[in-house]
């Protein structure tokens, strides 16, 4: 009994460490990404619109 306590002993704080960074990294990417696609859009938007109005009143 004693060794498999020693193991739970390692493996339990190295896995939570490993948890807890993945879902850090993991919401950090997510968000980045969310924020990367609201860029884009707002600079097609930037370039877009003249370009309408352009067409629109020529």
């Amino acid at each position: 009994m004693d060794p498999i306590f020693e193991i739970v002993k390692i493996l339990l704080p190295s896995a939570i460490v490993f948890l807890t960074a993945y879902y850090l990294v993991k919401n950090f990417l997510d968000h980045d990404s969310r924020k990367r696609v609201v860029d884009l859009k707002l600079a097609n938007q930037t370039v877009i619109t003249p370009i309408r109005h352009k067409h629109m009143s020529g």
